[in-house]
């Protein structure tokens, strides 16, 4: 299997703490070539880079993904910006991991779908019988 070339995006403590160990192990095995590092801030990225044996880095993704020619990129952003960063993996047509939930806001739209099922079995108590025992005549209050 040849050795696919990544790109690494975001470099903060969880990324050292957590992932570096494995990426690292993987280079070493020569799984894995990092071709480069992105991170906004260039000292931390600098001090990654050197311990995964890749000498570019930059705090600009898409110009380090034009530069590299990557296999994919290894997301390892705050969820704020993996939004950000997966639309510009997309455009660049490159594979990506990302090691977040792509959707936070998964947790809001399952609040907003259970107050409305809320309302609508409390407007139509009905509802419930049909949803959980397929008839009317069922009388769940009794249950």
């Amino acid at each position: 299997m040849a050795t696919k070339k990544i790109i690494i995006v975001g470099v903060g403590r969880w990324a050292k703490k957590m992932h570096l160990p494995v990426i690292t192990s993987f280079v070493q095995n020569k799984k894995l070539e990092v071709v480069g590092v992105c991170d906004f801030n260039l000292e931390e990225a600098n001090l990654f880079s050197k311990s995964v044996n890749c000498s570019l880095v930059s705090n600009d993704f898409e110009k380090l993904i034009t530069q590299t020619k990557p296999d994919g990129a290894v997301l390892l952003v705050p969820p704020a910006a993996m939004p950000i960063v997966i639309k510009q993996s997309l455009n660049q047509k490159i594979k990506f991991i990302c090691e977040k939930k792509i959707l936070e806001i998964s947790k809001k739209l399952i609040v907003i779908i259970f107050f409305i099922l809320l309302f609508v079995f409390c407007l139509f108590p009905s509802f419930v019988n049909i949803l959980l025992f397929g008839s009317v005549g069922f009388n769940f209050t009794k249950w």
